[in-house]
């Protein structure tokens, strides 16, 4: 990302949403007749919880509880503007396809107990659905919004940590052929116990 917009608060500042379908413009304008398949993010999970979560990536920013959150809800926002704007003005002439590439860990119950089968599946929900829910049904997958407001209630905040859609971006976000899957990790095993201290 260039300085001037990080220095603006990267994808914390929903200001990047229109400088980026500004930037998907030009490039779709540009490379569209020879560029077929575009992907908007690629591994938008990895950008917001290891960039502005945990700090591991350039800009380094150190919040995990707020953070990945709203850089998620803004990096969704501007790939729908993007998406949409390419379905309506280029699509038809230049005949390609545009997406968001995804990252995920895939996770397995660590026994056959129920909280174990459900820790597994919440852990998916919150890797996964995070970024395809909302692509696929308009809305963060339903464990995710209950289980983050839930929280946030409990630390006295006002709102949940994590945003919600108007019905307008749910009805941008919608359309199922916008993922372009990219890669799976190997499994990890899940527990209730484990998934407690996350989140």
């Amino acid at each position: 990302m260039p300085k001037t917009l990080e220095l603006k608060g990267g994808w914390l500042n929903e200001d990047l949403i229109q400088y980026f379908s500004n930037y998907a413009y030009f490039a779709f304008e540009t490379f569209g007749d020879r560029v077929k398949t575009w992907i908007t993010f690629n591994e938008a999970l990895s950008i917001c919880q290891y960039a502005y979560g945990y700090g591991y990536l350039a800009p380094g920013i150190l919040d995990p509880a707020k953070n990945p959150y709203i850089c998620g809800h803004t990096i969704l926002k501007a790939h729908a503007l993007a998406y949409r704007l390419y379905e309506l003005l280029f699509k038809p002439v230049q005949n390609g396809r545009c997406g968001m590439s995804m990252f995920t860990t895939w996770y397995e119950p660590g026994s056959d107990l129920p909280d174990d089968i459900a820790a597994a599946a919440r852990a998916l929900d919150f890797e996964l659905g995070w970024f395809t829910n909302p692509i696929i049904n308009g809305n963060y997958p339903k464990i995710m919004r209950e289980y983050i407001g839930k929280k946030s209630a409990e630390e006295g905040l006002a709102t949940s940590r994590l945003p919600s859609f108007d019905v307008q971006w749910q009805n941008a976000l919608k359309g199922k052929k916008n993922i372009i899957q990219k890669l799976i990790t190997k499994p990890y095993l899940e527990s209730e116990e484990n998934y407690k201290t996350l989140h």
